[in-house]
């Protein structure tokens, strides 16, 4: 929805008297604390749910926001474009949304942003905007925790007796107004070095201010927030209503001490301010949730800096399902996810009579959570007999390249290699043309993982080339001009593993374990040099052989950027659940998120079955979808907007597969994860 001009100006103008036409006699929401539960209505949130008794909110601080200072932008408009998002909001679970009378950081320094003058008078103007929103909140059942001073903007005001004005003027604006769905927080992070006011910085003027506040209007519910470390001062404590914490520098597996500490003031405990977005973001509501405190979400990049965006759930679509998961009632699935799930069975079931003999996993992930699991023994013709369990090893082959697009980022991430380097930086035979007909010198990473070098070893075939000993790079050529024309390579591959190394100063595999799988906790994860019967490895050929060994496709050193993995099924639907991140998953910080957009984007498309292309990794981008897929037919896909990755691990061994098209089971594939997101 898009508002410019005068037609947003008559649009917000429209919302506004319908927002406001009847004024009291419309109000329909009302937020309590009763035994320190959040009830609507006289009625418990979430009722019957694991969110019972919780408010889950939005910072919403800007969509009121001003700059007397900045000419070209509209607030009305902005405005009014936030409240025709609000029904989306909700519809998700959202229940309050934070709003601040000084706004708050909208990216850049130097706003003049206020609702007070300088002796704590509220303006007009601002307060429409203000009163816009909460009655849309009241419209749609949610409630409004409504904050007086934000840092940077508290300068505003002259001193202490405007600041208690600015306070009376509030309560007394809020009072007037009949509005029983507003909380107020007098302050945004008191203790900021952003405060000027000893007032508003100290504990003790909190404390005062809370109080003053609560004389003038015992019935309005007031707090005021700390700082992002989860923690509050033990006599501001005892006086707010509820307890405002942000957890914006809290890390997940911290939570629930910070709450085990605050239950002992017997108050409700509401975070309304975190900004970890994606899979941490649903980490932090659950451990939130699971220690009975309201969390709130601050998506910084969109909502709070400019250009403001409000696009409803799809501003966090991973978060906002979540939201929409604890927020309903205890079943796990509604009936469409279940129908989906049989769906799914059936459909991998099916594979199987193609891919004889064949066994699979699958393993559905929503969040960061496994809501299906399921392992189908197949026929098999062959020995060794195999068990199907979620401790079986299976063979990865190439969905090894997207654990090797994962530690590119990694190292990209830290600066280590970047995309567009050039391979002889790394090896120095690529800093001579070669003898083929391009020049070789122009060859970049980018170009190795997306498989458009046109590299060639002296003219031979790739399926004859041997890695280890690894080959004279001396000899490669490039045959076709770099970036142009897509090859599946595992030459190229081969040049990958050697850069990795040369970058890193150590062996591929190491790297791969200290900066993905370990940190992933994938702890079966590896590769497998030489058969041993101790490991619950899938046998991936059909022989028959004399040797138990030849059923397996073992690993080899100078492969290994290309194929070599095994693993569980569990473990490949968790790399999955990295992927959906924004590079900070689990406490850990693998990779930044706006290098994870370019191994997502196209670089080529293969022409035997028009499959598109990023950087090791597969693309479905009209399905909304990204694949890891290797030769015995496992895939992984990742579905962002819907927050779900399905796993589908399985062990082909040939000689050829049944009337069977891998292109249309990845697509497939993706469309089942998609239609079990929001």
């Amino acid at each position: 929805m898009k508002f410019s001009g005068s037609r947003s100006c008559f649009i917000y103008f429209f919302i506004l008297f319908f927002l406001i036409s009847g004024c009291h006699k419309n109000l329909k929401t009302k937020i309590e604390i009763q035994k320190n539960k959040w009830y609507i209505n006289n009625r418990i949130t979430y009722q019957n749910t694991p969110a019972e008794g919780l408010l889950f909110n939005v910072r919403m601080v800007n969509s009121t926001f001003e700059d007397l200072n900045k000419a070209g932008f509209y607030p009305e408009n902005n405005t009014a474009k936030f409240v025709s998002r609000i029904p989306q909001y909700t519809d998700a679970g959202i229940r309050a949304f934070t709003l601040n009378l000084q706004g708050g950081m909208p990216g850049y320094e130097g706003a003049l942003n206020s609702a007070f003058d300088k002796n704590g008078n509220l303006k007009p103007e601002y307060m429409r905007r203000i009163e816009m929103v909460i009655r849309a909140c009241d419209k749609a059942g949610a409630g409004v925790i409504l904050g007086c001073f934000y840092q940077r903007q508290d300068q505003i005001l002259e001193n202490d007796t405007a600041i208690r004005n600015a306070v009376k003027n509030t309560v007394n604006w809020i009072r007037q107004n009949k509005f029983s769905n507003v909380m107020l927080e007098i302050a945004n992070e008191y203790p900021h070095r952003g405060f000027d006011h000893r007032l508003i910085r100290e504990p003790e003027g909190q404390i005062e201010l809370v109080k003053y506040a609560k004389q003038l209007f015992p019935e309005l519910p007031v707090s005021t927030s700390g700082l992002g470390n989860g923690k509050y001062h033990d006599d501001l404590a005892r006086v707010v209503d509820f307890i405002s914490i942000h957890f914006n520098g809290t890390p997940v597996d911290s939570i629930p001490a910070r709450v085990k500490v605050l239950r002992k003031y017997n108050k409700p405990l509401i975070c309304n301010e975190d900004n970890k977005t994606g899979i941490t973001a649903v980490g932090a509501l659950r451990a939130s949730q699971e220690n009975s405190c309201s969390w709130g979400y601050m998506n910084i990049k969109l909502n709070q800096h400019m250009p403001f965006e409000f696009n409803g759930i799809r501003d966090d679509s991973l978060l906002y399902n979540a939201f929409r998961d604890i927020t309903t009632r205890p079943d796990r699935f509604s009936e469409k996810d279940k129908l989906v799930l049989t769906e799914l069975e059936n459909y991998v079931a099916g594979t199987l009579d193609a891919l004889r003999p064949c066994s699979a996993g699958i393993v559905v992930s929503r969040g960061d959570s496994i809501i299906f699991e399921k392992y189908l023994k197949g026929t098999l013709s062959h020995k060794p007999v195999e068990t199907v369990n979620e401790n079986s090893l299976w063979p990865m082959w190439s969905c090894t390249k997207s654990f090797i697009a994962a530690l590119l980022l990694s190292l990209a991430s830290d600066n280590i290699i970047n995309f567009d380097d050039p391979v002889g930086k790394y090896l120095p035979d690529f800093n001579t043309p070669g003898d083929g007909p391009f020049d070789r010198r122009n060859i970049t990473i980018r170009h190795l993982a997306s498989h458009t070098s046109g590299v060639r070893f002296a003219g031979k075939q790739i399926s004859n080339l041997i890695y280890d000993p690894p080959l004279d790079l001396s000899k490669i050529q490039v045959v076709t001009a770099p970036g142009e024309q897509f090859e599946y390579s595992s030459l190229g591959m081969h040049i990958l593993e050697r850069v990795i190394e040369a970058a890193t100063g150590e062996d591929m595999f190491k790297s791969l374990q200290d900066r993905i799988l370990r940190p992933l906790e994938l702890t079966n994860a590896q590769y497998i040099y030489q058969y041993t019967s101790d490991l619950n490895m899938l046998p991936c050929r059909s022989g028959p052989y004399n040797n138990t060994a030849d059923y397996y496709a073992l690993s080899e050193k100078g492969r290994r950027c290309g194929t070599g993995l095994y693993m569980t099924t569990r473990e490949l639907n968790k790399f999955g659940q990295l992927m959906l991140s924004d590079g900070y998953f689990k406490n850990n910080q693998y990779f930044n998120v706006d290098l994870k957009n370019e191994i997502w984007k196209y670089h080529g498309t293969r022409a035997s079955d028009s499959g598109r292309y990023g950087l090791l990794w597969w693309l479905f981008e009209n399905d909304g979808g990204y694949v890891i897929s290797g030769a015995s037919y496992s895939v992984a896909a990742v579905v962002p907007a819907a927050g779900v990755v399905v796993t589908v691990t399985r062990n082909h061994i040939g000689p050829h597969p049944g009337p069977f098209n891998y292109y249309k089971d990845k697509r497939a594939l993706v469309k089942f994860a998609g239609n079990l997101g929001l």
